[in-house]
């Protein structure tokens, strides 16, 4: 209790305003303790106004997790390909409006109504690779969009996306983050060592341990690689520091097409973000998941709280509140103690 009280005191000194009695620390405390439906198995990281307020691990079984340990990003990987995009705008190399036949003109004809700003915000048209099985302009979630944009700013850059990745990770001081050069799993363990395959669930409830056999192609959709830790400092370096001019950054967080999502039947998508209202206040998020490992980034700006929820566990077609049931845990207990205190007599 002592513990916490100073917490808040800090908090207090530099603007963030909470009555004494909401004690934050245990309410996450027993959020992450409640038993699941499904197991987690993960690092839970909180900061508010730059003081962290938890950090947890939780593991399967007798398995070890760190905080400094190895997840794949999973679809939280397009935030960071939207950002490799959106620095190419500010350097002039990129435009936003122009076909993607500007940028690789052996595409089809299909390609010439579709611009990078359609890529960004999943308004391609595009399934996966190249089908079109929709309208141009509107919604419909594309990794192969994403990966086309790897592929375009790895060409006007003249270096592969696993450069790109080190090149901005380097900028936000992100030591232990990268996009992996083979699809190997052989090949990563012999240059990350410290990198372990995440829990795959079978059809029969049964856990066991798989490998990552990703195509390079994946990395700008699912295939980024990183720690809890890393991606508290992406969060960081995106939301509140200078990597992206304003005008760009701006971009990345205009609320775009709108789609149905369990957090709320409004939500609307960015660039390689989404965007939505939680109870007044701007939320600004993205979840993922592959084969093996599970993520949540969230920020709230007016409040300056991160949240990174990282997982080495998958579960087998389930719904996204089970595979997802800690990470909402863990939002609702924000919302309900910073965003909408209670008020005290």
């Amino acid at each position: 209790m002592i513990k916490y009280f100073l917490i808040l005191t800090m908090l207090s000194g530099c603007g963030y305003q909470a009555p004494k009695e909401l004690n934050l620390t245990t309410f996450l405390s027993d959020a992450i303790a409640q038993k699941d439906p499904a197991p987690f198995s993960g690092v839970i990281l909180i900061d508010v106004q730059d003081w962290r307020i938890i950090d947890r691990v939780k593991s399967y079984r007798n398995t070890k997790v760190l905080k400094n340990q190895l997840f794949v990003l999973g679809d939280v990987s397009k935030q960071i390909t939207a950002a490799i995009a959106l620095k190419l705008v500010d350097e002039g190399k990129l435009s936003l409006n122009a076909p993607i036949t500007t940028y690789m003109p052996e595409l089809g004809s299909w390609a010439k109504k579709i611009t990078i700003h359609h890529l960004l915000n999943h308004t391609s048209g595009m399934g996966e690779g190249t089908s079109i099985v929709g309208k141009t302009g509107q919604f419909l979630y594309s990794n192969g969009g994403y990966e086309l944009l790897g592929q375009i700013t790895a060409r006007i850059e003249a270096k592969t996306f696993p450069q790109q990745v080190k090149a901005i990770a380097k900028m936000c001081d992100m030591q232990e983050t990268f996009a992996n050069e083979k699809a190997d799993p052989f090949f990563l363990k012999s240059l990350h060592p410290n990198f372990e395959q995440g829990w795959v669930e079978d059809k029969k409830g049964a856990f066991s341990r798989k490998d990552v056999r990703k195509e390079v192609s994946q990395n700008p959709s699912l295939g980024i690689i990183s720690t809890p830790e890393d991606m508290m400092k992406w969060s960081k370096c995106l939301h509140t520091g200078d990597l992206l001019s304003p005008s760009s950054y701006q971009k990345m967080i205009t609320p775009g097409p709108r789609f149905n999502h369990r957090w709320s039947e409004d939500a609307r998508y960015g660039y390689g973000l989404q965007i939505q209202k939680a109870f007044g206040s701007l939320e600004i998020s993205h979840s993922g998941k592959t084969r093996g490992f599970k993520s949540t980034l969230i920020y709230y700006p007016q409040e300056q709280v991160h949240i990174v929820i990282m997982e080495n566990i998958s579960l087998h077609n389930s719904s996204e509140s089970r595979n997802f049931g800690m990470h909402d845990r863990v939002r609702k207990v924000v919302i309900d103690r910073i965003l909408t205190p209670p008020v005290l007599d």
